[in-house]
């Protein structure tokens, strides 16, 4: 497959109950350090989005948390609120509403820019820079075409879908879902793509889940 347009990107945040003592990831980190197994994060099983964003968590601070399995979001961020686990790394489309009925909070944005949508939410890489070797990432929406459509084909598809990309109902329909829009094709999309899937091979492999090296396949460690 080749990238005709990567188009929206959802981004990963952290969310707590809204009770939590903790308002930011620094003060999370410190509450976790402080408190050694006792902080319950929600999961949704290894190598999905939670276990790769807590891996880039744990690549940078040294934590003992107690993970909670669940099937899905949904179970996971109803036990959030519901008091049974303390923090979710999830996508903030999926918390958006319960953040914005106040029944929940975003600790940690895990993203390099802010987002409109949880304003006075610093982008991770202030608390913790070392994640800038992992960012931007998140589940993405994108148009691909068959390996060997030809160069113009590829060409006019990617600037069709760019100009509806930039359609005014599908910005504000993406950015509402706390979505953000990529809207790149060519190098920049492959280079994207090329990132993304170098940090989560290497992040699922460095925490165990994996049974090959992603070096077997020729993926380089994120940054190099």
């Amino acid at each position: 497959m080749v990238p005709v347009r990567v188009l929206a990107r959802g981004v990963p945040v952290f969310v707590a109950g809204a009770d939590a003592p903790y308002d930011t990831m620094k003060e999370f980190v410190a509450f976790a350090e402080a408190n050694p197994g006792e902080v319950r994060v929600g999961s949704t099983g290894p190598g999905g989005l939670t276990s790769i964003v807590l891996a880039m968590l744990t690549s940078q601070v040294d934590l003992d948390l107690t993970r909670v399995p669940y099937d899905g979001d949904g179970p996971a961020l109803t036990a959030l609120q519901g008091g049974a686990i303390d923090v979710m790394p999830v996508a903030l489309g999926a918390a958006f509403e319960g953040v914005r009925a106040g029944r929940m909070k975003v600790i940690g944005l895990v993203d390099v820019v802010e987002n409109d949508l949880v304003p006075g939410v610093s982008p991770i890489t202030e608390a913790f820079p070392g994640f800038e070797s992992y960012l931007p990432w998140g589940p993405f929406f994108g148009v691909f075409a068959p390996a060997g459509t030809p160069d113009d084909v590829v060409a006019k598809l990617s600037a069709a879908f760019e100009a509806g990309a930039r359609n005014p109902e599908f910005v504000e329909l993406m950015e509402g879902r706390g979505f953000s829009i990529s809207n790149i094709g060519g190098a920049e999309a492959v280079d994207f793509l090329t990132s993304y899937r170098s940090v989560s091979s290497w992040l699922v492999h460095d925490a165990g889940f994996s049974k090959k090296s992603p070096e077997d396949f020729g993926i380089s460690r994120p940054g190099q």
